[in-house]
């Protein structure tokens, strides 16, 4: 289904430095869709947040992201810094200190 809007600036609630904003709203069916411009160009995944528009993270950011599983950690499961074991252990030009997560609605 798809859903007209817009980006916005704002800054949201999830402590995620990376996320985008856009005036779409979207049911729980679209987390992980594409957010895409009216010239069918990939500009984000989709997440959902029933308040205010949809949270995305932008095309670029999901390479980037994508690219810190191409190293090995070997910092140990249990390291604060990145407890799923996996990449380099952060995520350039996100410095956040905490775990980046947000809730995950329940299914429908």
């Amino acid at each position: 289904m798809a859903s007209g809007g817009k980006l916005v600036a704002w800054s949201g609630s999830l402590d995620c430095k990376l996320l985008l904003y856009s005036t779409c709203k979207i049911t729980k069916a679209g987390i992980g869709g594409p957010l895409v411009d009216f010239d069918g160009n990939f500009i984000g995944m989709n997440f959902y947040d029933p308040k205010l528009g949809t949270p995305a993270v932008s095309c670029n950011d999901i390479v980037d992201i994508l690219e810190c599983f191409k190293e090995k950690w070997t910092g140990g499961v249990d390291s604060l810094s990145n407890p799923n074991g996996v990449g380099g252990g952060g995520v350039q030009g996100d410095c956040c200190v905490r775990l980046n997560w947000w809730p995950v609605p329940r299914p429908y």
